[in-house]
Parts: C-alpha cells; sequence; structure tokens
C-alpha cells in the first residue's frame, strides 16, 4: 500500500535525482508533525493521526528507496519528530484556555469547606432551615448542608455532627437539646 502510495508521489512530482527525492520525504515528515499537532487541537477521532503516520511512512519510504543510509536517518527522525510534535503540542494545549486549568485535588469540596467552618464529629450547631430530613445549620465559622440521620428538625434546633461522608455531613438532635 505505501509502495503504491509513493509511486504515485514519485510520478506526480516526477522525482528523479536523489536529493528532491529526499527533500520530499523529509517534508512528509514534517507534514505528518503538523498532522499530528492538528490531531492534538482538532477533534478528529484519529483521522489525523492516521494521516499523520501514513505521511511518515511514505516518507519514510521514499528515503528507503534513496539507500539505507537515507532510510536510517528517515527513521530516526520520524519518532523524534513526533515526540517533540507531541510535547510541544500538550503543553501549548495545557496553557490554552481551551482546557480548564482547575486542579481537584483531595481538600477540595464540601470536605473542605465543613472544616473551614468549624464543622468536625462531635460539633454543635443549631439548625437555620427546617431539616426534613436535609437543611442548613450554623456551626462556630459559618452555615453548611446536613442531613438528619432519623426524624425531622425545626428551626432553631440543636444539631450534633456524628458522621462526615464527602460531602455529606450527618446530625442527630441530641437528647439533652
Amino acid at each position: 500500500m505505501l509502495h503504491l502510495l509513493a509511486e504515485a508521489v514519485q510520478t506526480e512530482l516526477m522525482i528523479g535525482n536523489e536529493f528532491l527525492q529526499l527533500a520530499v520525504a523529509i517534508c512528509l515528515i514534517l507534514v505528518a508533525a503538523a498532522l499530528l499537532f492538528a490531531e492534538l487541537i482538532i477533534v478528529s477521532g484519529g483521522l489525523l493521526g492516521l494521516l499523520a503516520a501514513c505521511s511518515a511512512g511514505v516518507g519514510c519510504y521514499l528515503a528507503y528507496e534513496i539507500g539505507p543510509g537515507a532510510f536510517y536517518s528517515a527513521l530516526a527522525l520520524t519518532p523524534i519528530v513526533g515526540v517533540i510534535t507531541i510535547r510541544y503540542g500538550l503543553k501549548r494545549l495545557s496553557q490554552s484556555n481551551m482546557v480548564s486549568q482547575v486542579s481537584i485535588d483531595g481538600d477540595a469540596g464540601y470536605e473542605s469547606v465543613a472544616a473551614e467552618r468549624g464543622v468536625e464529629v462531635g460539633s454543635i450547631g443549631s439548625l437555620e432551615t427546617d431539616a426534613m430530613p436535609t437543611g442548613r445549620a450554623r456551626f462556630e465559622k459559618g452555615e453548611v448542608d446536613v442531613i438528619l440521620k432519623s426524624g425531622a428538625g425545626s428551626t432553631g434546633d440543636k444539631v450534633k455532627v456524628i458522621e462526615i461522608d464527602g460531602p455529606s455531613i450527618y446530625v442527630i438532635i441530641p437528647k439533652d437539646a
């Protein structure tokens, strides 16, 4: 398949001398790099990547027809150009506004909000809204959403945190309240 494609390129360009053929081979490898870069930016479902592989393959085949030195040089150049293109493309993509720059780590979400607002297991607060079974409760440094383990609570009822599971803060109405 690559042989037929390379012959078509040779026939169309009337390549006769080896220098011109090597120049076309190198250009095809650079076209492969450009297609690979475009694959990182444009969602093509791998089509541009496939075209890049074909372009690099035809470039290597043209170099093969020149001789072993040109072939091995093209064969070594292709992955080097590919790695440089992918590294540059991913770096450029990560710095663009097309990709979200927000990172989520272990301290993200409601769990860290609960800690910021003085909520931990055993904390005592008061309901700011009715809880049937969910509502809002005020603690030392602010309000958070809570879930009553059983029953319902009215605004102003005292609550005690018994469990924090991710974003969920479970409370009970203490018996002595």
